[in-house]
């Protein structure tokens, strides 16, 4: 379908060989003609631009072509342009016939311009149509559906474009069926439409051709099990045949949604799953994503009916074997179409049309198994109940001895087992084994036998013992084998395999597999292993349970395998061309097309051709799947190959050194030579003549003398070329040109550096022939005299410069010693320096006189410096450049100090002191001498000569002290004054001789000597505190030493002893109404708990008191006992104290006067 008609290809060069040029159409260039002129096709076909008008777009893109006439050797510049301007294409070569895709409807401008050597020959556009092809509705295939016929249609019926269209219709064999839009055909195979537009002249454009395939559908049935069941249990299985994949809803009737069930190809589910009683519609969507089936659903009707339920009770038992009188109740636990009770198959009472709720008592009951059964329409549900034997004979009383559950055995799992034994042996008799719905599972006879067993599935179950005479006996309670559990895991029925598939078991347990092929070949695999299926037949495998101890019961099921074969093929580039157009084919290896599926994706992965050719207009990573026709999908996947955009153009870059009179200069080359393959030399002279240079031919890099143009065509393996430089050489006047002295006097020797903003190199000669490289930047030692040459050339590789030659004469003189000295120095400030030459005479010398900034401040034999730093002086021979390093003498001159702050400073004369020291604070190293003087306060002055030049003395006169300071050149700089006086101050530190403290309690006091401007409390040589207030935790002699506000010391000692012993004390008087001379009662630190009690004369209680806070130290009392003040007289007087730590406590009696 995707197959491109290349007629277009051929329009160019048919245009040119046999359209005659008419005024309409000619070229810019065509003359003016008549009928009877004779044109000479060369003349004719120098230049133009020959190609299609209209071009329509089918699939996404076409391929125009175009012709440029003139000469292989022009050089062809082609342009591609959209409406709005927008350039596609700007290509550059060679190129007499060029190539575009067009993928997009409009009209398009193409341009071209044509050079011959480096001269602009011909320019001229064209303008192309791009049609939108017909509006296309035709398949990649059809399905023979309806009647075994298939409709084709190339456009869409009601599209007026089919009156527009000349069509015809072959089928694979080549032969016309059909020339209308449609066709309806009835045989698989291969058919081809073959079309063109009319235009408004009934004229042909845009042929085209598409090919289609019509196939035979596949075809599936859905069934199921059964299409009634009950809510409930019910099992329901689905199929809609092997190798069919599809998805299942199931859908209420008159719903619209549908609910997803499944998918695959068949499924099973409960009827508990559908979500309640109704009629369901079960739908089968197959899948047709390879568009294989005509039917692409189906559905079945499922009904799932509403359950009747029933309950029962025991009233009664029945009392022995012939007494019938036994009682159950019956409940309906829904509405009810019948409900019965039976035994056996015997119906023991009936009732017909029940209401839920409504109860029913049956009577006249014999001993056994009871089966209560209510249905509601065909549906319901069945509840058994024992009617108990409540005094059974003796010889039929029985126990249940053992219950063995289900076990596992090599390939699934067996039975259990009920043990029963007779209380009494040799009993005669038969036995019931009955289901939980009343259904007898097994039974036997007994005869003169005390054990037995019975074999069963897993399930609950009740046991009737019936003798001889027709007595039952019935279990009272239920029998339960418990289940054992089988693994679970699913394989398909059937499969379908290409050769080989390798098949993982479906399963979420922890299982291994055992598979046996057709061959009996077995092999074992753990869970997520795959098997190898390679052989066609019957496999059967077993699923086990890695936990081979207690695990699972195995599981073995078997499938069958159909073995189909591979398609071997592959994709093959068969042509590309310089405009990046490429050509693929499926190679089948001898395998017929018709009977494959191809598709082709892109590097979207979407099928972009399904078809043995291929025209990418995309690049990528692509895709070509090939599968055989009527076989499921083989397990290869499609091979992937690489569509690399080709490569159209490489950027190149022709560089070239410079080409200086009567030499060579070299032309390289720089490109994508993996890529360029080819490389052919041009050259073009000033006239426009072009020469190839065959001696050249692929060389990267030649060498050529002539001016002219020099043009490189590159081409790539396939010999299209992708691009071309051209590069102009003239005779360059570009000279390494620098700067340097024509002559120069030196002194012992001279670097000079050449001066130029050329990028060069120099090579010099000296006086005596040495030779020396250096570079533009690096300094010339001149040193001998004479004549010294330099020829400079380039120094960038990428820049020739012509080589230039200079000279410098030099004439050469020795140096001399000198050095900077002070010629005169002011107390202003002012500083004359100038040299001392050692005896030279100064008119035969040059003076350079630097400042700190290395600017020439002076050249005379003298400078006066406004500034300071570090200065330098050079002295040359008279005329000479600057001497060898150290040429010049550097010197400091230094700002002058002309004022300095001066004070002084004195430590305090104290009451008892004999001296103090008087400092001065200056900048020190600005000092050149001091002188103090001293004046007593009777006014005397006098010169201190012997502390000259000291910045420190001492002295114990009072008075007043003075210090001048001088420079380094004996100016006064600075002075200042101090006054020395003995200080009166009369505060010392208050302290007592001693202090108590008790270090085991933790009781010490607080000492606070008074105000000071420091402090320290010194217990032997340590100095314990600095702080103002001092509380001693040690015993000892202490010195408290402080320091006044005026920088004086004192010291004082006292002494901290020990005392922990209680004590308390009070007053033994007292006055009433003086609040000045009431009872107090006083402790020390060491009482924690201190109580008093006032008694008076007739012993009555008048005061109590207590220190309820620990740091209390007084108890008062002002006479007071009941509102009013006591009596004049004597109390007694009762005191009890207790230290907590020591647990001591003291009582004592004492008395007390009250005066009035």
């Amino acid at each position: 379908m995707y197959q491109k008609v290349l007629f277009f290809r051929f329009i160019a060069l048919y245009a040119f060989l046999f359209v005659r040029f008419a005024s309409a159409n000619a070229p810019a260039f065509a003359p003016n003609l008549n009928d009877s002129d004779t044109i000479d096709p060369t003349e004719m076909l120098q230049w133009g631009i020959a190609g299609p008008d209209e071009l329509c777009l089918y699939y996404g893109s076409v391929i125009g072509d175009f012709f440029g006439g003139g000469d292989m050797t022009d050089v062809f510049r082609w342009k591609v342009l959209k409406e709005d301007g927008t350039v596609l294409v700007d290509r550059e070569g060679g190129f007499q016939t060029f190539s575009h895709t067009f993928s997009e409807i409009g009209v398009y401008t193409i341009e071209l311009e044509v050079r011959r050597g480096v001269d602009p020959v011909f320019s001229d556009k064209k303008t192309v149509k791009i049609n939108p092809g017909a509006d296309l509705v035709i398949q990649n295939s059809y399905l023979l559906c309806e009647a075994g016929t298939a409709t084709l249609s190339l456009v869409d019926p009601s599209s007026a474009q089919k009156d527009k269209l000349k069509i015809q219709w072959q089928d694979q064999s080549g032969k016309t069926i059909g020339n209308s839009n449609e066709i309806t055909v009835s045989k698989e195979g291969r058919y081809t439409v073959i079309f063109a537009l009319l235009d408004e002249f009934g004229n042909e454009t845009c042929p085209f051709s598409i090919n289609t395939f019509v196939y035979i559908p596949k075809d599936f049935k859905v069934s199921i099990n059964t299409q009634n069941v009950c809510e409930g249990q019910a099992q329901i299985r689905l199929n809609a045949g092997s190798g069919v994949f599809g998805t299942w809803y199931a859908q209420l009737e008159g719903s619209e949604d549908k609910r997803l069930i499944g998918e695959g190809s068949r499924i099973d589910f409960l009827s508990n799953s559908m979500g309640g009683p109704g009629s369901y519609k079960i739908i089968f969507e197959v899948d047709n994503s390879e568009k294989r089936y005509c039917k692409l659903s189906e559905s079945v009707a499922l009904n799932v009916f509403e359950t009747g339920d029933v309950a029962m009770r025991l009233e009664k038992p029945a009392d022995a074997c012939d007494a019938r009188n036994g009682e159950l109740v019956l409940e309906a636990l829904t509405d009810l179409t019948l409900l019965r009770l039976r035994r056996d198959n015997t119906e023991i009472a009936r009732f017909e049309n029940v209401k839920k709720g409504e109860t029913f008592k049956v009577s006249g009951l014999a001993p056994g198994l009871y089966r209560a059964s209510g249905s509601l329409g065909s549906c319901g549900r069945t509840r058994v109940l024992v009617v108990p034997l409540q005094n059974p004979p003796a010889e039929m009383q029985f126990q249940v001895a053992e219950v063995v559950d289900e076990t596992c055995n090599e390939s699934g799992k067996v039975d259990g087992k009920i043990r029963i034994r007779m209380t009494q042996g040799g009993f005669k008799g038969s036995f019931r084994l009955l289901s939980s719905t009343g259904t007898v599972i097994r039974s036997g006879q007994l005869d003169n036998t005390q054990d037995f067993e019975i074999n069963a599935p897993a399930g609950t179950y009740f046991l009737e013992i019936a003798n001889p005479t027709g007595c039952v006996f019935p279990a009272a309670n239920r029998i339960v084998i418990r289940t054992k559990g089988q693994v679970n895991f699913s394989v398909p029925d059937r499969f379908t395999v290409c050769s080989y598939y390798d098949f993982v078991p479906n399963t979420s347990q922890n299982l291994f597999f055992r598979l046996t092929y057709p061959d009996n070949q077995v092999v074992t695999k753990s869970k997520g292993e795959s098997f190898r299926l390679d052989q066609e037949g019957e496999y059967t495998i077993l699923g086990l349970d890695e936990n081979t101890v207690d695990g699972l019961c195995p599981r073995e099921l078997s499938f069958f395998v159909r073995l189909t074969n591979p398609i071997e093929y592959e994709p093959e580039l068969v042509s590309t061309d310089c405009f990046g157009n490429k050509q693929y084919r499926v190679n089948l290896f001898g395998a017929d097309p018709s009977k494959v599926n191809i598709r082709w994706f892109n590097e979207k992965n979407e099928v972009v051709g399904t078809e043995q050719f291929l025209f990418p207009t995309s690049f990528g990573e692509f895709k070509l799947d090939v599968q055989p026709k009527d076989s499921e999908v083989c397990p290869v996947p499609p091979k992937p190959f690489m569509i690399e955009r080709s490569v159209l153009e490489v950027a190149a870059e022709l560089k070239s050194g410079v080409l200086c009179p009567g030499t060579q200069t070299t032309l390289e080359l720089t490109t994508d030579f993996d890529i360029v393959k080819k490389i052919v030399w041009l050259y073009i002279d000033q006239s426009g003549r072009q020469e190839s240079l065959e001696n050249y031919l692929d060389l990267r890099e030649i060498s050529v003398s002539k001016p002219g143009t020099y043009e490189a065509v590159m081409y790539n393996e396939q010999g299209c070329e992708v691009g071309r430089e051209f590069l102009t050489v003239s005779t360059s006047q570009d000279l390494a040109d620098f700067e340097i002295p024509e002559s120069m006097v030196i002194c012992d020797f001279f670097e000079i550096e050449p001066i130029s903003s050329l990028p060069i190199r120099f090579e010099v000669k000296d006086p005596d022939g040495g030779l020396l490289l250096m570079d533009l930047g690096q300094r010339l030692r001149i040193e001998k005299p004479g004549t010294y040459t330099l020829t400079a050339s380039s120094a960038d590789p990428d820049r020739f410069l012509c080589p230039l030659t200079k000279e410098i004469v030099v004439s050469r003189f020795e140096p001399f010693p000198f050095d900077p000295i002070v010629v005169e120095q002011k107390c202003d400030g002012k500083i004359t320096y100038g040299a001392d030459l050692f005896g030279k005479d100064p008119a035969t010398v040059d003076f350079y006189w630097y400042n700190e900034k290395g600017e020439l401040v002076g050249r005379g034999a003298t400078v006066t410096p406004e500034s300071f730093g570090i200065f330098g002086l050079e002295v040359r021979p008279l005329g000479s450049l600057a001497c060898p390093l150290p040429n010049a003498k550097e010197f400091e001159v230094f700002e002058p100090v002309t004022s300095l702050d001066v004070r002084l400073d004195a430590t305090p004369l104290c009451p008892n002191g004999d001296f103090v020291t008087v400092t001065i604070a200056t900048e020190a190293e600005l000092v050149g001498s001091i002188v103090w003087f001293f004046e007593d306060f009777a006014g005397n002055r006098s010169e201190l000569a012997a502390f000259k030049n000291q910045f420190e003395i001492e002295t114990s006169k009072e008075g007043t002290y003075e210090a001048q300071v001088f420079n380094k050149l004996g100016c006064l700089v600075g002075s200042d004054l101090l006054m020395v006086m003995r200080s009166t101050d009369e505060v010392r530190p208050e302290v007592e001789p001693v202090y108590n403290i008790c270090v085991k309690f933790g009781e010490t006091t607080e000492i606070n000597p008074g105000s000071f401007q420091a402090y320290q409390w010194i217990l032997g040589d340590r100095v314990v505190s600095e702080e103002a207030v001092f509380s001693p935790r040690e015993l000892g002699v202490y010195t408290i030493r402080v320091t006044s506000w005026e920088g004086c010391v004192f010291e004082k000692e006292f002494r901290v002893v020990e005392d922990c012993e209680m004590k308390v004390t009070h007053t033994t008087g007292m006055r009433l109404g003086d609040s000045q001379r009431t009872f107090r009662i006083y402790q020390n630190p060491l009482v924690d708990k201190l109580e008093v009690w006032i008694y008076n004369n007739w012993g009555q209680l008048v005061f109590f008191g207590t220190n309820v806070d620990a740091k209390q130290n007084v108890i008062e009392w002002s006479g007071i006992f009941n509102g009013a003040y006591v009596q004049p007289g004597s109390y007694a007087v009762k005191i009890r104290y207790k230290n907590n730590v020591e647990d001591d406590e003291k009582s004592i009696w004492s008395s007390l006067t009250v005066l009035e």
